[in-house]
């Protein structure tokens, strides 16, 4: 789950958008990913790398992993 301040960023994934805007639940495959979060009128969100384990691939979901982001108005 993501969720921002201000809401309603636009969702990236290792530079392409994923054409959801925050909050959003993605379902991930496993894999590395690059999270970052655009908003008009304010500085993109900081990277975020993000690991999805083969290991939990197939498990019951019941796992959420909350990640929270703060942009800055920009200038």
């Amino acid at each position: 789950t993501l969720i921002s301040n201000p809401p309603y960023c636009e969702i990236f994934l290792n530079g392409t958008s994923t054409g959801k805007y925050t909050p959003a639940q993605l379902q991930l495959k496993p894999g590395s990913y690059k999270i970052v979060l655009k908003k008009d009128g304010f500085e993109n969100s900081k990277e975020e790398k993000y690991e999805v384990p083969y290991s939990l691939y197939g498990e019951p979901n019941d796992r959420e992993d909350r990640r929270e982001f703060e942009l800055t108005k920009s200038k």
